[in-house]
């Protein structure tokens, strides 16, 4: 009885620790190059760390202090001064991660609207997570993150950017390309996915997307939670450009998201359908 007890405590603690293997990477000098079209490159690294007033341990990434703790990462707000959960890895899609009322109307509220168990990066295979971030009255606005396990966050995109992860350096391990000059001008993604036009639009917008080589594109719709409104394309296009038409005119005015899919790796934007 002893040993079959024993077995199944065994069994629970390997199936626990499998299940918090998500990782937002959080070490001092880990470094993310990111890449925004054409040419211009930004760069955040962890430089310390630090411990606020609720006793808990953060880690600083260019003035924005994360920690994680099992599947969820949080990030401290000094206007708060109190952390929020920014990131959910047990979220399963149209989840509302974070639903914040400040002062004077303002608000913050996080949805994960998409969940992707196959992707690929830089030689790491994981789970690719896109969470829509919506800060009414605040200056950033409306803007979607992709994080992936074990490389962080990989694309960021709102009005203003759209950035996409050149390299990495992780726990002294090095991801893409970092300091080679010479290979800037290389991007890990071999396809371009261009912002829809028109932008709001009724009810039909033109999706454009180009590829270097022949590959399988999955491209789908998504509404604000995170709810597949269609497949737009899931078949082989030859190297080039491509677009393909969307037609809302069943749906309500809105936020909506279009999400392609090229070998594993995953790119995101917002467009707006304005009746």
């Amino acid at each position: 009885m002893r040993t079959i007890t024993f077995l199944i405590v065994i069994i629970l603690i390997s199936f626990i620790n499998l299940k918090a293997q998500h990782t937002f990477p959080l070490h001092i000098g880990d470094k993310w190059i990111y890449w925004n079209y054409p040419n211009y490159y930004d760069e955040y690294s962890i430089d310390s760390d630090t411990v606020m007033d609720n006793g808990k341990l953060y880690f600083n990434l260019q003035g924005i202090l994360y920690r994680q703790e099992g599947d969820s990462v949080y990030t401290f707000d000094h206007a708060l001064n109190d952390e929020y959960l920014i990131f959910d890895f047990s979220a399963d899609s149209g989840d509302t991660v974070t639903n914040l009322q400040f002062g004077q109307g303002d608000t913050l509220r996080i949805i994960l609207i998409n969940r992707f168990n196959d992707g690929e990066n830089f030689g790491v295979k994981g789970d690719i997570y896109t969470y829509y971030i919506s800060e009414t009255g605040l200056s950033d606005g409306n803007y979607s993150v992709t994080v992936m396990d074990g490389l962080g966050i990989i694309h960021r995109n709102s009005t203003w950017y759209d950035e996409y992860l050149h390299g990495a350096i992780i726990n002294n391990t090095e991801y893409g390309n970092v300091n080679s000059v010479k290979n800037k001008n290389k991007s890990n993604y071999n396809f371009k996915l261009n912002q829809n036009y028109p932008n709001p639009f009724n009810p039909n917008t033109i999706i454009e997307f180009t590829l270097n080589e022949p590959s399988k594109v999955n491209i789908k719709v998504y509404d604000i939670l995170g709810n597949l409104i269609t497949t737009l394309l899931d078949d082989y296009r030859n190297a080039g450009l491509h677009k393909l038409e969307f037609n809302g005119k069943n749906l309500s005015s809105g936020i909506y998201f279009y999400t392609i899919n090229v070998n594993g790796k995953i790119k995101t934007k917002s467009m707006v359908l304005q009746k």
